[in-house]
């Protein structure tokens, strides 16, 4: 039996090489979101009746509390643990299972697990390494960040151990999640559309029951989603101990679950078959922009319908959180400085600008860097032995990437302005909604600009360096928002966002400024070898 994990110290150390930037990055982003909160909320509030005033508002907003969880306790750190839990965990699940499934199902369709299979290496010892890994991040994120919250912000110390194990049992719970998916599906594209829907599903189940305890219904259906546990852990309240034993049992439940499939199915296959579609490619399929399309379509599919109900959701309670707003002088002084006629506008301002500038640069940044995984993958290869030429085929995958942010911006204005024209009997806001979330595309084009002159000048580095320069101005600005520093005037988010008058001068710079990284990379793609 041992001999199944015979070379995973070595598996381990090769991981650890090959992914010690991306580990770093990842361990820095879980770490960032506390200290940043705490920053921002010490702004908000200036005394203890504010800080009670806005809990009472909370609880009272069945959105919210389904969102983020009811508030366990009305102190500085409560309210940080309150508003850094869903993030926190977000990322070390997401992060968990993108990093098992790249180390292991995603190697078996390169070939490269067999390769190394050849040699004195275990059946198990591939997927203990990944797990073995992401584990120990985990772990090594919670310590720092159980540390940082106690030493250096200075919140209690039993509730900052709470509040970092509940991202290492997330963590450690979404890896062995992801191990399972790894062995059920076919491919590793099926691994992560099954792990992040499963994902998806929990959080659903979680916001159910945070919303019927809200409304005064049932609260054990929080109980059925491990996000739901997390919640449950009561950082800096009364902190439940107990639930980290049903993290501990049911992340030994599914890593024993992907063990047992792991020794049983055949190298290459899995659960799951795929089909064998139709014998020849339809008219859309006859061209790069087909095939592009074809390779896209799915997540800008999901993100635009996504948006647009998250836009409709925003738009319906702007008018009611309003009320909410002038009731607390805090966040109205916050949200003061914000573009709205209202306090409700200046709020919806400010979400649309998350939803179409952030979130539209991190689909664009993906939709580029798809086109590098087809050329590790060798796709690109058979394409250019045809009458393809390279230009046009990166204008294929980097045209659908710029079209997103427009697609995702109309979705999200569209869908809240009208919703929030009904609600607030105001016409124009459908108008003006779709306006603001036009302005925010310029700053996602840039990005998007810049992963294709990675992907056009250094191709094996690219996926890091466009993640972390996104990560890096997102870190700036709410660093930004949140008073800690002054405007980083290289940020291109900065430009278009709500706390500064809008100019359409800077706007067309940006404009001028993507193109010009989007043909940089386009000519250094016609220059270097291709793999």
């Amino acid at each position: 039996m041992m001999q199944a994990f015979t070379g995973t110290g070595a598996l381990i150390r090769l991981l650890v090489r090959r992914d010690r930037g991306a580990l770093a990055l990842w361990i820095a982003v879980m770490l960032a979101f506390p200290p940043i909160n705490a920053a921002a909320l010490a702004r908000m509030f200036a005394s203890t009746e504010q800080m009670q005033a806005f809990v009472r508002e909370t609880e009272g907003n069945l959105l919210i509390v389904a969102f983020h969880g009811p508030i366990h306790a009305a102190t500085g750190a409560g309210l940080v643990a309150w508003r850094s839990l869903l993030q926190v965990v977000f990322a070390a699940a997401l992060g968990s299972m993108l990093f098992v499934i790249r180390h292991t199902r995603a190697e078996e369709d390169a070939g490269r697990r067999e390769l190394v299979g050849a040699g004195a290496v275990g059946r198990l010892a591939g997927l203990t390494a990944a797990l073995a890994v992401v584990i120990v991040a985990d772990v090594a994120a919670a310590a720092l960040l159980a540390g940082l919250l106690a030493l250096v912000v200075g919140f209690p110390v039993a509730g900052s151990i709470a509040f970092a194990a509940t991202l290492a049992a997330a963590g450690a719970l979404f890896a062995g999640l992801a191990a399972v998916a790894g062995e059920v599906a076919s491919s590793a594209t099926s691994a992560r559309k099954l792990a992040i829907g499963a994902f998806a599903g929990l959080w659903a189940v979680r916001m159910l029951g945070n919303a019927g305890e809200a409304a005064g219904g049932p609260g054990w259906v929080s109980w059925l989603s491990p996000l739901g546990w997390a919640g449950e852990v009561r950082a800096y309240a009364d902190e439940r101990w107990a639930v980290f034993g049903l993290f501990a049992a049911a992340t030994v439940g599914v890593v024993a679950l992907a063990y047992g499939l792991a020794a049983r199915r055949d190298l290459g296959a899995g659960l799951l078959a795929l089909g064998t579609g139709p014998d020849a490619a339809g008219r859309g399929l006859r061209g790069l922009v087909g095939l592009a399309w074809r390779l896209q379509r799915g997540p800008l599919l999901l993100a635009t319908l996504a948006l647009a109900l998250i836009g409709a959701a925003l738009g319906g309670i702007g008018a009611g959180f309003a009320e909410g707003l002038e009731a607390s002088p805090s966040l109205a002084a916050w949200l003061a400085p914000l573009r709205g006629a209202t306090l409700g506008d200046a709020f919806l301002a400010l979400m649309l600008y998350v939803l179409v500038a952030l979130v539209g640069a991190a689909h664009g940044v993906a939709a580029v860097l798809r086109g590098r995984a087809e050329e590790t993958r060798g796709h690109l290869t058979w394409i250019l032995a045809t009458s393809a030429s390279r230009t046009r085929w990166l204008g294929s995958h980097v045209g659908l990437a710029l079209a997103g942010p427009p697609i995702l911006a109309l979705a999200a204005g569209l869908s809240a302005g009208s919703v929030d024209a009904l609600t607030s009997g105001r016409e124009e806001r459908a108008a003006e909604c779709l306006g603001l979330a036009l302005t925010h595309v310029p700053a996602a084009w840039v990005m998007i600009g810049l992963a294709t002159a990675l992907f056009g000048r250094f191709p094996r580095a690219a996926g890091p360096l466009a993640w972390g320069v996104l990560a890096l101005f997102t870190a700036q600005v709410a660093l930004w928002e949140a008073g800690a520093i002054t405007r980083p005037w290289l940020n291109p988010f900065t430009v278009s966002h709500p706390m500064l008058a809008l100019d359409l001068r800077l706007l067309a710079v940006l404009g001028l400024a993507a193109a010009g990284l989007t043909i940089a990379g386009a000519l250094a793609f016609r220059a270097r070898d291709v793999g």
